[in-house]
């Protein structure tokens, strides 16, 4: 895939390299498009991307001898090969725009994935299924970390060998260039290996936060605290040095952001809803509130002239966490200007993906908890009631409602929320993609809703099993 000219980029229905930024009209967003973009990402992942099937899609219950079952499983773990492993690349390096699907990535990609996870999940011994949990009988799992270190590395060098690069967003500075930038196949090896060992990293370090979460034992309150560092961590190496010096950043700014940002607040959502007391609920609402109030007094500059030099000290280590501006971008509005429109949109975001979330957790409890009766939901939320996904999705939309008070000063954001922006036709592929991405993510991977679920409901929530008798996924998911 060769990078496109410079002169060609004004003529990119899918660049967002402009001197306007996200202000691609001048009119005023309506609260109506605000909602949308809110709700949309729930409805199509519901819908779409199959959230509706729940445990049925992504089922943990299986036996040797229903066969049924058994090509579930083989049509389940080819369709989440694809979703992880192949979709996740793609809206990390070309924000899943069209020119990403060629059939080369397509075919090389989607051929590792059934290659892979095949020997990872269904070809291993029939007594794997037969393992007693009880007495931590573990003497035929199954190590699948080699196969798993094989498709990173395999999958990272296919993107990367496979076609012309150009060096055209890293990162340079007074001290020269750094790490990889030089080398445009570097960068992307490196973003494509680091993607999709994140997926990989949060199977393990989410899971054990559950359980940290859920055991009775000493340090737990301190949970929240560290599920939040967990997802800044994740921010950083998946959004912010997977987005700066990608050669496709036109593409991929908006879409990676969106994309990481929805993925990292499912962890926290689903942590939130799954309070097991009002103490906790509490301890949640006061974290969340402490940060948005953080955000938005960085973003608003409030207090700067009072305290100057440690408001300057603390909004410099914030500004080195934000994705750099595009050239035209920066070059129209001023870098300062530039980058706190940048800082806007991470406040933005961060707010509204939450919503999302916790939205998406609220149709699933009515779906699966209030109708099905299902005990998976309930695990979901320990206390059985939909006032607690309700109380933090009314905490969080009003939250939103006053960052909106802020960050419209800095753009209209009409890229976001007009009919001629995101939501536009063209962007229909690319963004319900990646909305069925985000759902197969936030249902089937380690960390997050049935996995969670099925570790409780067989009662494998000990931290000597996640620590030794559990060294790989497969005793992770196959329980």
């Amino acid at each position: 895939m060769p990078e496109p000219h410079k002169e060609d980029l004004a003529d990119d229905p899918y660049s967002i390299d402009t001197n306007d930024g996200f202000n691609i009209k001048d009119e005023h967003v309506s609260s109506v498009r605000k909602v949308a973009f809110i709700v949309t990402p729930v409805l199509v992942g519901y819908t779409f991307g199959w959230g509706f099937t729940g445990h049925w899609n992504h089922t943990d219950q299986m036996s040797t001898r229903n066969w049924c079952a058994e090509m579930a499983v083989l049509m389940t773990d080819f369709k989440h090969g694809a979703n992880i492993g192949l979709l996740t690349p793609l809206y990390v390096i070309w924000g899943g725009v069209p020119q990403s699907f060629t059939s080369r990535l397509v075919g090389m990609n989607w051929s590792l994935c059934v290659v892979s996870w095949p020997m990872m999940y269904v070809l291993r011994p029939a007594n794997d299924y037969k393992r007693n949990h009880f007495h931590l009988n573990q003497q035929t799992d199954v190590g699948i970390d080699a196969i798993l270190q094989f498709w990173c590395c395999g999958l990272a060098w296919f993107i990367a060998y496979s076609m012309m690069i150009t060096r055209s967003y890293s990162v340079r500075h007074g001290w020269g260039v750094y790490c990889c930038a030089s080398f445009p196949r570097g960068i992307v090896f490196r973003l494509s290996f680091m993607c999709s060992m994140m997926v990989w990293t949060d199977w393990y370090v989410s899971s054990f936060l559950f359980a940290y979460g859920r055991l009775d034992i000493p340090g737990k309150e301190a949970v929240p605290l560290l599920i939040f560092g967990w997802k800044r961590f994740k921010y950083v190496t998946k959004l912010l040095l997977s987005t700066d010096d990608c050669p496709w950043k036109m593409w991929s700014l908006f879409p990676n952001t969106l994309y990481v940002m929805l993925q990292l607040n499912a962890n926290v959502a689903q942590a939130m809803v799954g309070v097991q007391d009002i103490s906790q609920m509490v301890f949640f609402i006061i974290v969340d509130a402490l940060q948005f109030i953080a955000r938005s007094v960085l973003l608003a500059r409030t207090g700067m002239k009072q305290c100057p030099k440690l408001f300057s000290f603390v909004l410099e280590k914030q500004l080195q966490n934000v994705v750099v501006p595009l050239p035209k971008l920066a070059a129209a509005s001023g870098d300062k200007t530039a980058m706190r429109i940048m800082q806007a949109l991470m406040v933005l975001l961060e707010g509204e993906t939450l919503t999302s979330n916790l939205c998406f957790l609220a149709l699933y409890f009515l779906n699966w908890g209030t109708l099905l009766q299902d005990n998976y939901a309930w695990i979901t939320v320990p206390l059985k009631s939909a006032w607690v996904v309700g109380v933090f999705f009314l905490i969080d939309l009003i939250q939103d409602l006053i960052a909106a008070r802020v960050t419209d000063k800095f753009s209209n954001w009409t890229y976001i929320y007009a009919a001629e922006g995101w939501s536009h036709k063209r962007h229909r592929w690319q963004s319900w993609c990646m909305y069925h991405l985000w759902t197969t993510h936030s249902l089937a991977v380690g960390g997050y809703l049935v996995k969670n679920a099925s570790l409780w409901e067989h009662k494998a929530i000990s931290l000597p099993i996640y620590l030794y008798w559990h060294p790989s996924p497969a005793a992770y998911i196959h329980i």
